[in-house]
C-alpha cells in the first residue's frame, strides 16, 4: 500500500505543470490505475495522492480531463461506490477535481455527475451526504453553467432537504447552503428555491446552534429578498422577523450585519414593517 501511495504521488508531481508528461503518462494507461486506488486504496494519503494527480492530469489537457470525468463518474454510479467508504474517498476526490476549475466543473456536470451526487446528497449516511454536498458546492461555486445545469437537472429540491435533514450535521447543512447560495445568484434558480418550499428550513436555520448557520441563513435570504418583495413576504409569514431580530442583537458580526440585512429587505414591504417594530427590531 505504500508503494502505491507514493506512486501516485510521484505522478501527481511529474504531471504538474508538463504537458509532455501528462500526454506521456495518459498514453501508458496511468489514469486508470489511479481511479482504482481510490477502490482498492484505504489511506488518507492515497486518497490525497490520487485527487491531486488526476488533477494535475487533467489540467489544460482535454483529452485526459474527459477520460479523468469518464471513469471518476462511471465509479461514482457503479457497485463499487455502493459502500460508505468508497463512495466518500471518490466523492472527496470529485470535489478536489472541480475545486478552482471552470472547465472541471463543466465538464463533470455535462458528462452525467449530477444525478449520482445528488442520490448522495439524498443518501441516509450522514457521512456520505457530507462528502455529496462538498462535491454539489464545488461543482456550483461561482459557475453559471453548472448552476444552471443542476436546477435543470432538478438539483435544488435535495439540497433544500438537506439543509432541513441535516441539523444534527452541521457541515453537511452548511455545505448544502453554500450550494444554494450560488444558486441563488441567477433569478429563475431564486424562484425555484421559493416554489421548493426552500424558504421553511432557512428560517428553522437562523435559530441553529453556532455562528455559521444563522449567518449562512441570513445571507441566502438577502440573496433572495432583492428587488423580490414577494419572497420577503413568505420570510415574514414563515416565521423569519423574530430570529432575524434576535440574531441582530445576540449573533456574531457578520450574522448582525446579515440579518440587519435581511430585516431591511423585509422592511420594504410595507406589510413587514409593523411585525419587525413589535419584535423589537427597531
Amino acid at each position: 500500500p505504500e508503494t502505491k501511495d507514493t506512486s501516485a504521488a510521484a505522478i501527481w508531481s511529474l504531471s504538474t505543470d508538463n504537458a509532455p508528461n501528462k500526454d506521456t503518462i495518459a498514453k501508458l494507461g496511468g489514469i486508470d490505475p489511479l481511479v482504482g486506488l481510490l477502490v482498492s486504496g484505504t489511506t488518507e494519503k492515497s486518497q490525497m495522492c490520487v485527487a491531486g494527480a488526476l488533477t494535475a492530469l487533467a489540467s489544460k489537457h482535454l483529452d485526459n480531463r474527459q477520460l479523468v470525468v469518464k471513469r471518476l463518474v462511471g465509479l461514482l454510479g457503479s457497485s463499487a461506490a455502493k459502500k460508505i467508504e468508497i463512495a466518500g474517498r471518490v466523492l472527496v476526490t470529485i470535489s478536489h477535481f472541480m475545486g478552482d476549475s471552470s472547465a472541471n466543473q463543466v465538464m463533470v456536470a455535462k458528462a452525467g455527475g449530477i444525478p449520482p451526487l445528488l442520490t448522495w446528497v439524498q443518501h441516509a449516511s450522514q457521512a456520505a451526504k457530507t462528502h455529496a454536498c462538498a462535491a454539489m458546492l464545488a461543482l456550483v461555486a461561482d459557475n453559471a453553467t453548472a448552476q444552471t445545469l443542476v436546477a435543470r437537472s432538478a438539483g435544488i429540491p435535495p439540497l433544500i432537504d438537506a439543509i432541513r435533514t441535516s441539523r444534527s450535521t452541521p457541515a453537511a447543512q452548511e455545505y448544502a447552503a453554500r450550494a444554494l447560495w450560488h444558486l441563488a445568484s441567477q433569478p429563475e434558480n431564486q424562484q425555484l428555491i421559493t416554489d421548493n418550499n426552500g424558504i421553511k428550513p432557512l428560517v428553522a436555520m437562523l435559530s441553529a446552534d453556532g455562528d455559521t448557520a444563522p449567518e449562512l441563513a441570513a445571507v441566502i435570504m438577502v440573496r433572495l429578498t432583492r428587488a423580490n418583495p414577494d419572497v420577503s413576504i413568505i420570510i415574514a409569514e414563515k416565521g423569519g422577523v423574530i430570529p432575524l431580530v434576535k440574531l441582530m442583537s445576540g449573533g456574531s458580526p457578520g450574522a448582525q450585519q446579515q440579518a440587519a440585512a435581511a430585516l431591511a429587505e423585509l422592511a420594504i414591504v410595507c406589510r413587514n414593517r409593523d411585525p419587525i417594530s413589535n419584535a423589537g427590531g427597531i
